[in-house]
């Protein structure tokens, strides 16, 4: 059978939203019989195995693909689809997410129809928690008919999306003192003021072609949502275009590395591609939401390698990506439960990241806060063990006493 997009979707204990996900490459306007649908199972321990057979049953162009043993990040079933790819173009679909409609048949006429090897769009970020809706945020955000609280995915560029708000600088996970200054200056100052269009009357860009990365360096201040675009398979087959083995930031590097070996890039910026669920329940909670201190270690690694990759192109802007990853990365290492053996090694692995980031003075900011932070944590857990251990003699003592007694 000849298809026109094969979408990979990576699945890992997703039975209580995989069915929405495939539901949503269903319903394409571009026809289920025109993609080629490879789902990997990362060895599931739910039921989601019998939901695949269900829809691979019932549905031709879906293929399945179990693993004998679990690989534990998103990118070993990701790189495993990509061996079995027959389209022409490739996207991928992660199973607790879903697609707009008309997401595949704009992507596709889109790419066929330009000099371009990727084309994407905008996601909407989603957020299911019944605690976030309160009377401040359901008057300033949209709220769609599931009561689901909905933002655009950040755009450098001015849109047309006026209903929604920004997902980055209008982040609603920032509250009190931290969430103000960040919307009012630090995301101001690392983001930028929107850009607008000289030459339409209301400033707005419908989309920006480029060449080359190189060309317009502000499409990297939208986050790097791998499932947000299509990619001329070629484009990555062809140059061996894999995810990293981390479970952590393996999309920005799969996709940096597109971006340097792309033809033509092509950025949607008013149309909705993807629907990006923040599900913030204990039932589903995945890898990369559970803080453990591989998290913190793959996500800094990640950045590493992103880091690595862009001075091997002779990248001078990599800052424009990392920096909004740093401040994420701060948000891990504060949430994680870290004992002082792992915050030291850390640390080390920090200050090699620093010695070879190539960053101009925001960065060399970000990276002083940083390790101030690190230091400061290990020096709070120091002292706090110390007094815990003199509590702990005094106590043994007071014991000895009273024996004697």
């Amino acid at each position: 059978m000849s298809y026109k997009i094969s979408i990979i979707v990576p699945v890992y204990n997703g039975d209580k939203t995989l069915e929405n996900a495939l539901d949503s490459i269903i319903n394409q306007t571009i026809g289920v019989k025109n993609l080629q649908v490879i789902i990997v199972d990362d060895k599931s321990t739910d039921n989601s195995r019998i939901i695949i057979d269900e829809y691979c049953q019932r549905y031709e162009s879906f293929e399945a693909i179990y693993l004998k043993r679990n690989i534990g990040g998103a990118y070993g079933p990701k790189n495993i689809g990509l061996k079995h790819v027959k389209a022409p173009y490739i996207m991928f679909l992660d199973s607790d997410d879903s697609f707009e409609r008309d997401a595949c048949r704009i992507l596709y006429n889109k790419i066929t129809h330009s000099n371009a090897q990727i084309v994407y769009g905008r996601y909407k970020r989603i957020y299911t928690d019944v605690n976030l809706m309160t009377k401040e945020n359901r008057a300033d955000n949209y709220i769609s008919p599931n009561l689901e609280l909905v933002q655009k995915s950040h755009s450098a560029f001015k849109d047309s999306l006026s209903e929604y708000n920004d997902d980055i600088l209008d982040n609603i996970t920032l509250t009190g003192i931290m969430g103000s200054l960040w919307r009012n200056i630090f995301g101001r100052i690392f983001y930028g003021r929107t850009i607008k269009n000289p030459e339409t009357e209301d400033g707005v860009f419908d989309e920006i072609y480029i060449k080359r990365l190189e060309d317009n360096i502000d499409i990297l201040k939208s986050l790097p949502s791998f499932w947000t675009k299509i990619y001329d398979a070629d484009l990555i087959l062809s140059n061996n275009i894999r995810f990293p083995e981390v479970i952590s930031a393996e999309d920005l590097n799969f996709i940096m590395e597109a971006y340097f070996k792309a033809n033509g890039i092509i950025f949607l910026n008013n149309t909705f591609i993807y629907n990006y669920y923040m599900r913030d329940s204990e039932d589903d909670k995945s890898i990369t939401k559970d803080i453990s201190y591989r998290l913190v270690y793959d996500s800094l690694l990640g950045y590493a390698k992103c880091s690595n990759l862009c001075n091997k192109h002779g990248f001078e802007n990599t800052e424009i990506i990392l920096n909004p990853f740093l401040l994420n990365w701060i948000s891990l290492y504060k949430r994680a439960d870290l004992d002082n053996s792992q915050k030291i090694k850390l640390l080390r692995e920090f200050e090699i990241f620093r010695s070879h980031y190539n960053c101009k003075w925001k960065g060399n900011l970000l990276c002083s806060i940083i390790i101030k932070m690190i230091n400061r944590s290990i020096q709070k857990k120091r002292r706090y063990n110390k007094r815990g251990n003199k509590r702990k003699s005094e106590r043994y003592k007071r014991y000895e006493i009273d024996y004697e007694n």
